[in-house]
Order: C-alpha cells, then structure tokens, then sequence
C-alpha cells in the first residue's frame, strides 16, 4: 500500500454547540498527482515493451500489456476510493453519533448514549461496536487491531460517565500514545 502511516486523527474542541468529535480518516503520503504519475509511467513502460514486441510479430503482447495497463488502472482507483473513507465519532451529553464515508457514500448513525453499549466484534480482524436498541454498527476500520482494542477500553470506560469534552480528549490520548498522529481543528 502507499500509504506510510494509515490513521489520522482530527477533532473539534470549541465549536457553538456542545459537542465534540473525533474523526479517524487514512492518510496517504502519495497525494493524487503523484499517483497519476506513477501510474502513466507504469503505462507508458508496459505499452512502450507491447509495442516493441509487437513490431518484432508478436502482437499478442501487446494485447496483455494493455490488459495489464488496464488492470493496474482499477486497482489505483479502488485504492484511491477507500483512502478517503473516514469515521467521525460525535458526542454530545446525550447522543453519539457516527458518520462513516465509505466508496464515497456517506452514512449517519446516532445512539442515545445511556442506552450505548461498547465492545468488539468477533473474528480475525475484530472491530469496535457499538450497540443499542438492536442496531450495530462498527467503527475505527482504518485503526491498527492494537488501537482498536485501546480505543474500545477507553469507551466502554469513559462513555457513559465522563462529559463529551473529557472522553474526546481522553480517546484522543490513549491515540496519540499509540503513536496515531492527531491534528486540532479549529
């Protein structure tokens, strides 16, 4: 993958209303210039060899190297489409709602917060869940297992008792321990 470090980390600390998010969101080195770039040159490589081939009576080469081109291409624009899937935790005194972009379609999901319960799903590579009122929904996919779990603890530990402010900036320490880079939004 191009991506160096895969989570990112952003909250709202004042904003008018009372409350309070954080939004977790992979963070790709390669910005989308550059990986057009990478992929032209792949291209240009693999036709430029078809083409070669293709003088020397051997056009069948250069068929595949445009199957090639062409499979390289979709793998680079589902890349692309899963780097902008985020998760956003919201929290106020009394809702918490999650909104989660995935492949460009955005989602919203709010839970009365007394009612919330916290833990992970079962399986090979578990996610954070929350439940309530017979609806699940799953969080923090971009987050390492490690994290999650710590992220999870945090929750289950915080969420019910301590202000939206409080556990916002508690989740946003155990994530910065776990060496999640986090930014401030104004």
């Amino acid at each position: 993958m191009l991506c160096a470090n895969p989570q990112h980390l952003s909250w709202t600390e004042d904003s008018p209303s009372p409350s309070h998010s954080i939004r977790l969101q992979r963070n790709c080195s390669a910005s989308p210039r550059t990986l057009l770039a990478v992929l032209g040159g792949l291209s240009a490589v693999s036709l430029t060899i078809g083409l070669a081939f293709w003088m020397m009576n051997a056009p069948w080469v250069l068929f595949f190297s445009g199957v090639e081109v062409l499979a390289v291409a979709v793998a680079f624009l589902v890349h692309a489409r899963s780097v902008a899937d985020s998760d956003t935790l919201v929290l106020t005194a009394f809702e918490v709602q999650i909104i989660q972009e995935r492949q460009g379609k955005v989602q919203s999901f709010s839970f009365n917060r007394s009612l919330l319960r916290v833990g992970m799903t079962a399986g090979f590579d578990p996610c954070i869940a929350l439940h309530s009122g017979g609806q699940t929904v799953t969080f923090g996919l971009g987050l390492r297992p490690a994290v999650r779990r710590a992220v999870c603890r945090q929750l289950q530990k915080d969420l019910a008792h301590a202000s939206a402010r409080e556990c916002v900036h508690k989740l946003q320490a155990v994530l910065a321990q776990a060496g999640v880079r986090a930014v401030v939004l104004a």
